[in-house]
């Protein structure tokens, strides 16, 4: 997937979306052009990384699979290696990266507020929650029936 960003009459960016799939929105008002404050993202995926020989030669070099990198230090070298989580700081890590990105654009001062979809199962997982920031806690599991719900009740209590 390429890159694409949409903008609107003002010049204004309305969407980016990286190569990955991962999109971000920004809204306007369509009279003035200033940035309103309702901002919501949707994320869709872990925003992995493609599977190429860089990253699988990281994968195998963390999975302990690689004999040695020119890393300065043989010390540093011996205490990373061999810690079998190569799928982590070769996809895991970078991919999260891009999704906290993209969650950022949401709530970028104290006075912002908005919801983040976070739309992948693996988001369930122990693995992928451990690297929520705090402030995404407590959050809120939901199914396709019970979403809209949640979000209506989001919004009604914000909107003033």
């Amino acid at each position: 997937m390429e890159e694409k960003t949409t903008y609107d009459s003002f010049g204004n960016e309305l969407s980016y979306t990286d190569e990955n799939g991962q999109t971000s929105k920004t809204s306007y008002d369509e009279e003035t052009g200033e940035e309103t404050e309702t901002i919501r993202a949707v994320i869709v995926g872990t925003g992995l990384p493609m599977v190429c020989n860089e990253n699988e030669l990281y994968r195998q070099f963390f999975d302990g699979e690689i004999s040695s990198f020119s890393t300065g230090s043989e010390n540093d070298e011996a205490t990373i290696r061999n810690t079998r989580h190569g799928f982590s700081y070769a996809y895991q890590y970078p991919g999260m990266n891009k999704v906290l990105q993209a969650a950022g654009r949401v709530i970028r001062t104290e006075q912002d507020y908005g919801c983040i979809l976070l739309l992948d199962d693996r988001f369930l997982q122990g693995s992928y929650q451990s690297l929520f920031p705090r402030e995404w806690f407590p959050h809120y599991t939901v199914t396709p029936e019970t979403m809209t719900e949640h979000l209506l009740k989001f919004w009604e209590a914000h909107s003033t």
